[in-house]
């Protein structure tokens, strides 16, 4: 009520409205939750600081339910968050390494419980290791009967029950807290595990097939004799996520359905080369894109 008594006035900027639009919608609130901030758009499209360019994007969202946590600006906030936080070495973790009193009290932290939290494991598992706060996998779970139709992968998403692994407790909250929002928890989980260790127990426990998996942007490799000390300095690296370890297991995952494909991202062309050239060596082959999707100006139809 306050926002709006005070929409006309020469001190209300229009890139303070569109910040805080931001930020709700990077908390998981959709259109209903602030319909009313949405409202004083209009009044102050013509203020001080529309033409910044978080601006455009509600230009370009309407009508209004199209802008949400995974519209480009609020996903471009939770990266800059997450870029602030410290790098968890995967192979300090992992089970291949040799166990240790830290490591043990690690294990315990674990969650293994997350398939006894699906409501029916029968269904084919979508599986993201190194998830993050989770939004590919929301987005995945969250979609209608239309983008299954437009779906650039040939997969109905509606159908499957999904998983995100990752080592930041901070960002797997995050991911089943909007899962619980949007009342999707009953097919999507989140859980505090190595990557390994995840494809492990999926292996071992997971009584229906396997969908897909996606290995998405894993940490880039760091310039020779500088840049950040947290990045591993190459493929070989232990504490690099992708080891030859963990495609054995993909592959021996993948190996139990037909259809089931492996889904590899990298914004870094040495790393996605060494991701290529790594499963080709576990016997895997690459797929043609229907519909590639190579640079920004790209679209899918």
């Amino acid at each position: 009520q306050e926002m709006k008594r005070t929409a006309r006035r020469k001190s209300r900027k229009a890139r303070d409205v569109a910040g805080i639009l931001e930020k709700l919608a990077a908390s998981g609130l959709r259109e209903k939750d602030f319909g009313q901030i949405y409202d004083i758009l209009p009044e102050v499209e013509c203020t001080k600081g529309s033409d910044y360019d978080i601006f455009q994007h509600f230009r370009e969202s309407r009508p209004r339910s199209e802008f949400n946590l995974l519209s480009p600006r609020p996903l471009k906030c939770l990266w800059r968050f997450s870029a602030r936080q410290a790098k968890i070495r995967e192979q300090a973790l992992s089970s291949t390494c040799k166990r240790s009193p830290i490591k043990q009290a690690r294990e315990a932290m674990y969650d293994r419980d997350w398939i006894h939290r699906l409501e029916d494991t029968s269904r084919p598992l979508v599986i993201d290791i190194g998830c993050g706060f989770g939004t590919s996998l929301l987005g995945m779970a969250s979609q209608t009967k239309e983008d299954t139709t437009n779906n650039n992968l040939p997969m109905d998403f509606q159908k499957c029950n999904f998983v995100g692994g990752d080592l930041s407790q901070l960002l797997i909250g995050f991911g089943q807290g909007i899962s619980k929002r949007w009342d999707l928890h009953q097919k999507i989980q989140f859980c505090y595990m190595p990557a390994y260790d995840l494809l492990e127990q999926v292996l071992r426990e997971y009584p229906g097939p396997i969908a897909m998996i996606l290995i998405q942007f894993p940490s880039p490799y760091r310039l020779l004799d500088e840049g950040n000390s947290q990045l591993p300095s190459g493929a070989d690296d232990p504490s690099f996520m992708v080891t030859k370890e963990l495609m054995s297991r993909v592959q021996c995952l993948l190996s139990k359905s037909e259809s089931a494909t492996l889904l590899l991202q990298s914004n870094c062309e040495d790393v996605a080369v060494t991701l290529r050239n790594l499963g080709r060596e576990h016997g895997l082959a690459p797929i043609e894109s229907v519909h590639p999707i190579i640079s920004e100006s790209d679209q899918a139809p």
